[in-house]
This record gives structure tokens, sequence and C-alpha cells, in this order.
């Protein structure tokens, strides 16, 4: 790898260790997590936690309200914040400076699990949790059966019976397409809340689209609760839709969760502790949603083809520059044998057979006969020709992700801008050393370019480039070669 490379590391780690000190005290920090307000070390899939210490995010106060008119509302949306589980991302249900209350997702896989939160430009807090696998209602009865646990069956299942989600609907309008969803919540007081949540499920996975905290309202002594989902501009997801509305008497304010409680039985009290519900809803037919994933596995594919084709363009174009390399001074002319060893070495694609090296020694488009560089043929290259086609490439990924209600398969989208990443800091690091050999200042636009922000990669290799194409590949289900 050039040296280019080692000197901008050094440069950028004396940097950030200039500004640790400064922002130490910022930083989020997780100390415990609770479930049903205490202290606990493991959940179970689909649980609700609440990861308690400092820094998180606290929300802009509200303006004071004007006679006459609505109470202002909290539109702050955490912006800052961003909550990982499992190197999946979660959206918040509640967050404070002090607390960030999530749901572990259904899908989730048993075991050790990571649990990160982050803020933007302060730094991450991570805590490893043990995620159990959620029990059905059928066994945990039995298994408090055969823990000896005085609980009435019948009673379980006449406060259960009184929680159901009556209805939910897909709905369209001038806006978009929204999901309406309504329920009964037995007999909750005024105030008690319940988290409302919106799924998309398939044969192999299962995931959140986006989650409510609902307050429930109590007419005639029957609680009620509405959530409405959107409107969503962007086009339906085909398949299988579910609404999961889930109570916990734990997570109630504790004044009125203590009145509640104590004008429960023993064992009523023991069925309000955890309360869920779930609903579907059929969106399309199997052909739309077959059309849809074929679609998206065309998209990517693309997407791979079109990276993989730039990747191998930044290696030409350096490799025809970098001939400066193995010219020494006061010779007429470069080292062409060292020059070839050095490409073949770095393992470029450009150069993995006889044809391929043919063609990189008739390249001269930044450099001369006698190993001198071009700069001005190679920033006309990059400004005109490479930097669009890489730019094209991020939006329409970017575009293909935005234009469903939420992603065919979330799980690309990693992968998918780790290609991009890889391409753009593989053009930044030739293009320095490049420069900086041939002791010509960076051009103003390499410096910073505009409009590309992929997720950075960790390793920036042509090897690395291709086992993420295969990971691309492999996960939206076509084959790898």
């Amino acid at each position: 790898m050039p040296r280019a490379r080692e000197s901008l590391a050094a440069a950028v780690s004396l940097v950030l260790l200039a500004g640790v000190a400064g922002a130490q005290d910022a930083r989020p920090v997780i100390r415990e997590l609770q479930m049903d307000m205490k202290r606990t070390t493991s959940i179970p899939q689909g649980g609700v936690a609440m990861a308690v210490g400092r820094n998180f995010h606290a929300c802009p106060p509200l303006p004071e309200p004007q006679p006459g008119q609505p109470a202002p509302r909290n539109d702050c949306r955490h912006d800052e914040l961003t909550v990982e589980f499992n190197n999946q991302k979660v959206t918040p249900v509640a967050v404070d400076f002090e607390r960030v209350t999530f749901i572990v997702p259904q899908e989730t896989p048993v075991g050790r699990r990571r649990l990160k939160i982050a803020v933007r430009g302060r730094g991450e807090a991570t805590l490893d949790v043990e995620v159990t696998a959620q029990l059905t209602d059928e066994q945990r009865l039995e298994q408090q059966r055969r823990e000896g646990q005085d609980r009435h069956v019948d009673i379980e299942e006449e406060i259960r019976g009184q929680f159901k989600i009556s209805m939910f609907e897909l709905k369209r309008d001038a806006a978009g397409v929204r999901f309406d969803v309504a329920g009964v919540a037995g007999k909750l007081p005024d105030g008690f809340t319940l988290v409302v949540a919106l799924g998309f499920e398939t044969s192999s996975s299962k995931r959140d689209i986006e989650q409510r905290l609902t307050t429930i309202t109590n007419t005639g002594g029957q609680g009620q609760f509405r959530a409405t989902f959107g409107p969503y501009p962007g086009q339906l997801l085909f398949g299988t839709y579910a609404a999961t509305c889930l109570f916990e008497l734990g997570k109630q304010p504790k004044v009125k969760a203590r009145d509640f409680r104590g004008k429960l039985k023993r064992e009523e009290a023991e069925v309000y502790d955890r309360i869920e519900r779930r609903e579907y809803l059929m969106v399309g037919t199997p052909q739309e949603a077959a059309e849809q994933t074929e679609a998206m596995r065309s998209h990517y594919k693309a997407h791979c083809d079109e990276l993989a084709r730039l990747l191998t363009e930044v290696e030409k174009a350096y490799a025809s520059g970098c001939r400066q390399h193995f010219k020494q001074q006061g010779q007429a002319s470069h080292d062409e044998k060292a020059w070839l060893e050095y490409v073949v070495r770095m393992g470029f694609a450009a150069a993995e057979d006889q044809k391929a090296l043919d063609a990189l020694k008739a390249d001269l488009r930044f450099s001369s006969r006698n190993g001198h560089f071009k700069p001005d043929d190679y920033q006309t290259w990059a400004q005109d020709t490479f930097l669009p086609a890489l730019t094209a490439a991020f939006r329409r990924e970017r575009d293909f992700r935005e234009a469903t209600i939420a992603p065919i398969e979330p799980r690309a989208e990693l992968p998918a801008d780790h290609l991009v990443s890889i391409v753009l800091e593989s053009f930044k690091d030739y293009t320095r050393n490049l420069y900086e050999r041939s002791k010509i200042e960076l051009p103003e636009p390499f410096r910073l370019i505009q409009g590309l922000d992929p997720v950075p990669a960790q390793t920036i290799t042509r090897r690395f480039f291709d086992a993420q194409r295969r990971l691309l590949l492999r996960t939206v289900g076509l084959r790898a070669d």
C-alpha cells in the first residue's frame, strides 16, 4: 500500500488524540440494562429494555404554552442518536439524557449480543447482553405450572382475552400510504401506555419498521388505544405486515402502577406484568412479491458489477500514473521491470494475467513513456469520468433503498455501502500518493469530495472488496462466483 496512506493515518491519529480529552466527558456511557425497573444482564427476544447511563440525548425545551393554544408537542426526532442491537439498527421507544428505551428485535439470535448507542460527534457506548428465547403464552404457562406458581389459568385467559387488536388496515391518500392500528386494552386506566409496532415478515426474517408509544384512554370502563404509521410516500413492500401491541405494567408511571396493582389479586397482577398481541395483514399478491424480490436482486447485481468495474478503473489509473515512482533522478526513463513487479505485487485485478499486463503497459493516459506523471489528464479523468460514475452508483443505491417504505432487504445495506467506500477510499489514497510523489499540490476538488458519504469500510483492500461483494450477493439470494 502506498506510504501516503501511512502518513495520512499518522496525521489523522494526532488530530484525533488532540480532541480526545475535550470530548471525554461528553461520551455516552451505558451503566446497566433494566427490565421492569430491575437491573438485568439478559433479555428475551422482543423484550423491552432500558439502557441506563448518561450523555445520551436531551431534547430541546418546549416553548411555553400560549393561552387558548394547544400544548406544544415534542417533535424532536433524536437524530443525533442511533441504537444498534446485534449490528441491527432499532428505533428507540423513549430517549432522555440518562435513559434509552428500545425493543430487542424478535429475530435476534439467542446468545451473547452487543448493544451499541452512538451519539453523533460524541462517540459511542456498548454493552454485552444475553438474549434468551421468547416464550409463547402456552410455554410460559407450562413453565409456571412446573415452578408450582399458584396461577389461575381461567383468570389469565380472561384478562388476555380483553386485549386485542381490533383494527389493522392499510389506507391510501394523496400523502402516501399509512397503517391504522386500533384495539382494546381491558380495564387499564387512562394514562397507561403500551408500545405498538409495525413490522414486516418474510419466510426468513422479521423486522420492525416503526414503533409508537401509545397512551391508553379509558371510555366506559374499557381501555382503548390507536396508532397510525405513516403516511409513507414510498412504494409498499409486498408481503406480510404485523401489528404488535405490548403492555408492561412495570413500565407505567410508578404511582399509577402502584395504585392499579393494589386493586388486583396477585395472580391478576402477574398477568398484567406483560401482555402482547399481534395481528397480520397481507399486502399484494405472491406474484407482486416475487417480482419485487427479483427487481431487488437485479439492482444489487448491477451495483456489484458497477463498483467492481470502477475499482478496476482506479487500479488502472494508478498503475498508469505511478511509473514516476520508478524513475531515478538523472535517468532518462523509468525502470519498467520494477514497475511491473510492483503492479503485480499490489494484487490489482487489472494485472491478473499477461493480457491484462500488456494492456497496462500500453496505458499511457497518465504517464509519459519516460515515466512523467500527467496531473492535468488525471484530474480531467477523475472529475469528468470517474467521480460522476461513482456518485451515480451511490445515488442509485440510496434511491433504491428509499423508494420503498422500508428496505426490501435491510441486510444488504451495509455491504452495498462498503463497496462504495472501498472504491472511494482507494481512489483518494492512490490520488494523494500520485500527487505527493510528483511534488504537486493536491487539487482542491480532491480534498473534500462532495455527494459521497457511504458507511466506511473497516478495511480498504481488493480482497475485502471481493469478500463484501460475495456477501452482498449471497444476502440477496444470488450466487457469488
